[in-house]
């Protein structure tokens, strides 16, 4: 039975990773507070010490990729609900030469999902990338779309995909140097939070009866393994954030 966290050399880590351990925690704690009362205010304190990070994280988001990106992925989920209406309308019509070729493209669309114009953005990018490239590289379906006059809805899909893909990229470039810059020079602040809360649990389980804590401790203690090895293999990469030692914890 786990009644302490494991040491985790934060120093080690790099930055985006230095996040998303402490996103982890954060949502770790939180859920288990409810039935540790007593570490509430310690995991309130901790999650407003780093919320700045998810507040800078939407800022960050908010740039001036984001309205092309909207306005690209209105034009592919256009394109893909132009796709489902030319097939079934089609395909309600038995008799007329369209009618074996919208059911075939049903088929094929309903395999990618009506859903799919609902996915995150870099899902359904690549699940249009697929799904392009399946009816191009399949001369049957690439007939069948052209014989419900489908082509134009597809091609349209294709050229906002690869614009979505390439937008998305860019804003990621973006956000990695901003929030690296961000981080960077939060970096001592953001430790120091993670180590007040680990302090304070470890001080309540050491005689808490409560199993909450049991279960709190595990969950912390299998996060933090995954980290500990990402920290053992950034040991020796001059590139390591901060890896001038244990004094920056």
């Amino acid at each position: 039975m786990e009644k302490k966290l494991k040491p985790v050399p934060l120093h080690f880590l790099r930055v985006a990773e230095l996040v998303q351990f402490n996103t982890e925690v954060s949502g770790i704690v939180t859920e288990k507070s409810s039935v540790i009362p007593e570490l509430k205010p310690f995991s309130d304190k901790y999650n407003a010490d780093v919320a700045g990070i998810t507040k800078y994280l939407a800022t960050v988001r908010g740039n001036e990729h984001s309205e092309s990106i909207g306005n690209e992925d209105s034009l592919r989920d256009g394109g893909l609900t132009a796709i489902f209406k030319l097939g079934d309308a089609f395909s309600h019509i038995p008799g007329i030469p369209a009618y074996e070729a919208a059911n075939n493209v049903l088929r094929f669309m309903e395999h990618y999902g009506r859903d799919l114009i609902h996915k995150d953005d870099a899902e359904e990018t690549a699940q249009i990338t697929a799904l392009v490239d399946a009816v191009e590289t399949t001369p049957a379906l690439l007939q069948d779309f052209t014989t419900i006059n489908a082509l134009p809805a597809l091609n349209q899909i294709k050229t906002a995909n690869i614009n979505v893909a390439s937008l998305l990229q860019e804003r990621s470039q973006e956000e990695t140097e901003k929030v690296g810059k961000y981080v960077s020079s939060n970096r001592k602040q953001i430790v120091a939070a993670y180590r007040k809360l680990e302090k304070a649990i470890n001080l309540f389980a050491e005689d808490s009866t409560n199993e909450a804590y049991t279960q709190l401790i595990g969950q912390l203690n299998n996060r933090i393994a995954y980290y500990q090895s990402l920290a053992d293999a950034h040991k020796d990469d001059p590139e390591t954030p901060d890896a001038s030692g244990p004094s920056a914890n």
